[in-house]
């Protein structure tokens, strides 16, 4: 197999779960916030939706944009907040 061939093949599970295993557990790469650590745990249940991600930019060249949206918004800290320093903002 050439090169660019081998280049163009669709990766495997078994590829991205030592490539996703690579990288440091208590980093935060993602805007979701979500350390490493928990794809790696969670492969598992994950999976599938990383490997759409993962085909998805194969074939696409690129992810959905709704594959990095995030909310924010402001939970409360205490009871009766009235003022912007009794909430705290929090990403979803």
């Amino acid at each position: 197999m050439d090169l660019s061939t081998w280049m163009e093949r669709d990766l495997g599970e078994d590829e991205v779960k030592v490539a996703l295993n690579s990288l440091a557990g208590e980093k935060s790469p993602r805007p979701d916030g979500l350390p490493m650590i928990v794809y790696k745990k969670c492969w598992y249940f994950m999976k599938d939706e990383i490997m759409a991600a993962v085909k998805e930019l194969q074939n696409n060249s690129f992810i959905n944009w709704r594959h990095n949206t995030t909310y924010i918004t402001l939970a409360p800290k205490v009871v009766g907040a009235s003022s912007l320093s009794d909430y705290s903002p929090i990403s979803l």
